[in-house]
């Protein structure tokens, strides 16, 4: 009888590891190439649950339709506000698409430009905060570059995108991305008690205005420059100052010729016009100089 108890245990124990198994191989880890890793258009729960991580006053609910629900747990009165997720990006990358990250998206020479479509409410909306370690940063810390959206949502209830312009500001792999999904509110309140945001894509594309363009937007047209440069204020200013003082010369001369013309006259007559019309010639030579002295000092 001990002997069929033994036999009978030694059996159900077999059983058991083999049904064991056979639920590991079934939630084996997805296979993605490169490509896909970078354009990530769903999360099913059983590739992905693993990899959100350490949420702060979040709910992480996986939705069935592949995207994935943030849900505030903050009451009217907490403070501080600082619901977020973390997303470890390095971690999937080894596991589903190469575990020596050799052949993975990378930074800077390949992708300069984060999407993610969204929905969410107008309560928490223009404020959320992407954390981003690349390269040898392979954790979020005190140092960790942040980004807000270039192009924001607004809270409208459809489908928005959150883009952000990392291209000269990062390098290497993609390590983690920490979703502060409402940075900047200070604290609860009745608006926002209950608010959520619904994250159904992270996309990597080559720079912001391919970004743009991808997600349907119209990239902002650059004003285009003027054919004809005006010349700058100082020009101006020096160029007037000489045709002043080239005028005033003019001038001048033609007085002092007329006076020489005046006094042979006056000489002829006798008298004190001759002293006048020298003095007059005198202060149009003298207006004359001080131009062109004003011009020197403007060169």
């Amino acid at each position: 009888m001990k002997k069929f108890f033994a036999i009978l245990m030694s059996a159900l124990m077999i059983l058991s590891c083999a049904a064991m198994m056979t639920v590991t191989s079934s939630a084996a880890p997805a296979e993605y190439t490169p490509e896909e890793a970078a354009k990530l258009t769903s999360f099913p729960e059983d590739t992905f649950k693993s990899y959100f991580q350490n949420p702060n006053q979040t709910e992480v609910v996986f939705n069935e339709d592949g995207s994935i629900t943030f849900k505030g747990t903050w009451e009217a009165d907490t403070t501080p506000l600082d619901p977020f997720v973390t997303f470890n990006y390095v971690m999937f990358l080894r596991r589903c698409v190469d575990k020596r990250l050799e052949n993975v998206p990378t930074a800077n020479d390949e992708y300069g430009a984060i999407a993610m479509k969204v929905k969410m409410d107008a309560s928490i909306a223009g404020n959320f905060c992407l954390f981003l370690a690349t390269g040898e940063e392979t954790s979020i810390s005190a140092t960790t570059a942040t980004y807000t959206p270039d192009y924001d949502a607004e809270g409208t209830g459809d489908f928005e995108y959150l883009i952000f312009d990392v291209e000269g500001f990062t390098d290497g792999i993609f390590n983690v991305m920490r979703l502060d999904w409402v940075n900047d509110l200070p604290s609860g309140s009745e608006d926002n008690v209950g608010a959520s945001m619904t994250l159904y894509e992270i996309c990597l594309y080559k720079d912001y205005d391919e970004a743009l363009v991808a997600c349907g937007i119209e990239v902002p047209t650059k004003p285009a420059e003027s054919e004809t440069e005006e010349a700058p204020e100082s020009e101006k200013t020096s160029d007037s100052a000489a045709e002043s003082a080239s005028a005033a010369g003019s001038s001048a001369e033609s007085a002092a010729d007329d006076s020489k013309a005046d006094e042979k006259d006056e000489e002829k007559k006798g008298g004190c016009g001759a002293v006048v019309i020298s003095a007059s010639a005198l202060t149009v030579v003298m207006a004359a100089s001080a131009a062109v002295v004003l011009k020197k000092k403007e060169d």
